[in-house]
Parts: structure tokens; sequence; C-alpha cells
């Protein structure tokens, strides 16, 4: 989470410059107490309780990563359980990610255009039950520099 002070004012934002400051209000509040002007601030939430464990999570976690990412923030970093918090980067420390995925089939090619070589876009269906429907192209720069090679037998 960045934290950017303008004027001793807190916007809270996302890596991908979403505003969560609503979210957080106790965090915006705190964070303004501090004697900053203008700065941006890249840091990590994290809720430990007193004795340095987040149990309370461990027993919620699939309901509070749905929530996380329903709220379209970038994941989760946890802790494995039998570890206590501790600041920085560690091997105790877990990254997961909300991430949107779906299986595709490769169903052709646009020919590219310009001064590109190979295809422009790769051409994809999905199966809905038995049925295999078009659902879009992927654009440009999905295989740079390689697609002359992707298109031969």
């Amino acid at each position: 989470m960045l934290a950017k002070f303008s004027d001793g004012k807190v916007t809270l934002l996302t890596r991908n410059a979403k505003d969560r400051t609503r979210l957080f209000p106790a965090i915006r509040d705190a964070l303004e107490k501090l004697p900053v002007r203008n700065a941006v601030i890249d840091g990590e939430l994290v809720g430990p309780q007193l004795d340095g464990s987040t149990d309370h999570v461990q027993r919620q976690g699939a309901d509070f990563f749905r929530e996380v990412c329903q709220l379209g923030l970038e994941g989760v970093v946890s802790k494995r359980s039998d570890a206590h918090y501790q600041n920085g980067r560690r091997s105790t420390w877990i990254k997961t990610k909300c991430t949107r995925q779906e299986e595709f089939v490769v169903g052709g090619f646009t020919r590219a255009s310009g001064r590109r070589q190979g295809f422009g876009s790769l051409l994809l269906g999905a199966y809905d039950d038995d049925q295999l429907v078009y659902a879009g192209e992927s654009g440009p720069g999905s295989v740079a520099g390689n697609s002359p090679r992707c298109i031969r037998p």
C-alpha cells in the first residue's frame, strides 16, 4: 500500500494507483499525525496480535482473501501460521495475488500490419459447455519477436 502525503493529507493507494483511503480511515488518520507534508511511503498492511501471531486471520483466511479480491486489491501477504510477525522479507511470508484467469483455445490469427512481421493478434475461443465460442483477441506484443516461428508448422 502506498501512502501519498500531499500538504499533510494522506491518500492510500494500491500499486495500481487505486484509491483505498475510505477502506482504512484509522490508518489514514494515524499517518496524518506524522510530521510530514509531502511524501510517498511504501508499506504493507498487517494485523498482528500483541504476541505477534495472526491466528484470527487463519480461521477466516479464505473469506478474507475473497473479499480482498472483490475489492480489486492486488492480493494478500500472509505468514506461515507457525511463525511470529517479523518485519522485512522472510521465507515465512507468502504472497498470494488476486488473479483472474481463464483457459482459451487459439483458433487462428490476424495478419500483422505496418512494419511488423508474422501475425497481429491471436484469435481466441473458449468452451461454453460443449460449444467452442469466439472469446476475443490477444493483441500485439504477446510473443513479440517470436511470431514468425510460432506460425510455421
